[in-house]
């Protein structure tokens, strides 16, 4: 979509479902390209949750990865953690994939929502496609030894293979929730959130 972000896809797709904007597309682009990060507050959890299930994690796995608070001095913030998730993606893609994820931008689709709040360490649930030639305990496996061997990756970690589609959209509204959020609607990482880019 002409370069557009995915938080302006999130927005132009919430406005064409709900048919609230009769404007041209070339409209919807100079409107909210570049990022506008402000107007996803205006957004509620259902629409995230609508426009996930637009672009689902097939074959998913839930996850949740815990994060060191500080290392050498240096606490984790949302930026080192966006930073920190992508170099786990990176070893994860090269394990599964090999020279075909560099060569070929073969890549595991993923979603990715961070939470901190004043009683909530800073940690990251997500859901990540499990490969379909890696069976699910090695693959459990696979990605902790490749999160605890990042820099702010911690040992603590919680994986689902969900067996119905009620617990898996019961965990994509878990993962939405607003309780344990500072900012709502800087929450999903939208950098590492490679759903939305495979579809």
């Amino acid at each position: 979509m002409f370069g557009m972000g995915v938080e302006a896809k999130l927005l132009l797709s919430f406005e064409n479902s709900a048919n609230q904007c009769q404007t041209s597309r070339k409209d919807h682009i100079n409107r909210y390209y570049p990022n506008n990060i402000n107007s996803l507050s205006m957004l509620t959890p259902s629409n995230y949750k609508s426009y996930y299930l637009q672009h689902r994690v097939p074959n998913p796995v839930n996850i949740t990865l815990t994060q060191r608070q500080v290392v050498d001095g240096q606490w984790i913030t949302d930026t080192l953690s966006q930073q920190n998730f992508r170099h786990f993606a990176n070893i994860l893609n090269t394990k599964c994939f090999g020279t075909r994820f560099k060569r070929y931008a073969t890549k595991l689709s993923m979603f990715v929502v961070r939470e901190q709040d004043q009683t909530h360490r800073h940690h990251i649930h997500c859901v990540i496609e499990r490969p379909k030639h890696i069976t699910a305990p090695d693959f459990i496996m696979l990605t902790q030894q490749c999160w605890t061997s990042t820099r702010y990756g911690y040992q603590q970690s919680h994986f689902e293979l969900p067996t119905t589609e009620q617990r898996e959209l019961g965990w994509i509204d878990y993962c939405l929730k607003a309780r344990t959020k500072t900012e709502y609607s800087s929450c999903i990482d939208w950098s590492n959130s490679t759903c939305f880019e495979l579809r």
